[in-house]
């Protein structure tokens, strides 16, 4: 959804720079429950769960697998992201 009725933090800013990096294309708007029914997989985005997989809504699975999902790309790549800005810089021994 578009900034305004949700924080704009920096995890979502940053699933929305990967996703174009991935060419991707990112729309924020509001969308219909139909729209969400159509939908071949979703996800949540946030500083607590990072990126999380929607399995269902109202018991309705969605369509696609994860695992098979842009979604799931954009998330491998936040999650190398994360872990190298993570541990940048530091030693380990």
């Amino acid at each position: 959804p578009p900034a305004g009725n949700i924080l704009p933090g920096i995890t979502r800013a940053t699933i929305i720079e990967l996703a174009k990096e991935l060419d991707i294309t990112v729309v924020e708007k509001h969308f219909t429950i139909e729209e969400v029914y159509k939908a071949d997989n979703a996800f949540f985005v946030g500083t607590a769960v990072e990126v999380a997989p929607i399995a269902s809504i109202n018991g309705e699975k969605f369509k696609g697998l994860w695992e098979d999902s842009a979604g799931h790309n954009i998330y491998l790549m936040y999650r190398q992201k994360v872990r190298y800005n993570h541990y940048q810089g530091l030693t380990i021994v």
